[in-house]
């Protein structure tokens, strides 16, 4: 009999340092997990951050540009910008649909950039 519970209490000890073993490995994969994430969603923060400073560059530039242009074109360039302002994703999605050779030239730009110099592309 006390072979028996001796048997019985080391296949429990075995049972549960497996199952430990077990969850410890499972913890280690979520850990690499949520590391791996949490790199994923920095690297897009700081690609968001160099866009949204692309886009604000490239915008004073325009508007820098814009009084050297002859007058009819200025009004154009003016309605353009203003127009690029308000562009929705849904639009943008169409664009990049319709255009994608277009876009292929302008895949380091801006949304907004983008949508400007596809703007200026396909109304000349």
């Amino acid at each position: 009999a006390v072979v028996s519970t001796q048997s019985t209490g080391q296949a429990q000890i075995h049972q549960l340092t497996a199952e430990r073993e077990k969850h410890s490995v499972e913890r280690q994969d979520l850990h690499r997990q949520a590391v791996m994430y949490y790199e994923m969603s920095y690297g897009l923060n700081v690609d968001k951050h160099k866009h949204m400073e692309i886009a604000k560059r490239l915008g004073i530039i325009i508007q820098q540009s814009i009084p050297y242009l002859p007058m009819e074109q200025q009004q154009i360039a003016l309605q353009a910008v203003e127009r690029a302002k308000q562009v929705t994703m849904a639009e943008l999605n169409t664009i990049i649909a319709v255009c994608p050779l277009i876009l292929f030239s302008c895949r380091y730009l801006s949304p907004l950039a983008a949508f400007l110099y596809l703007t200026f592309v396909l109304d000349t």
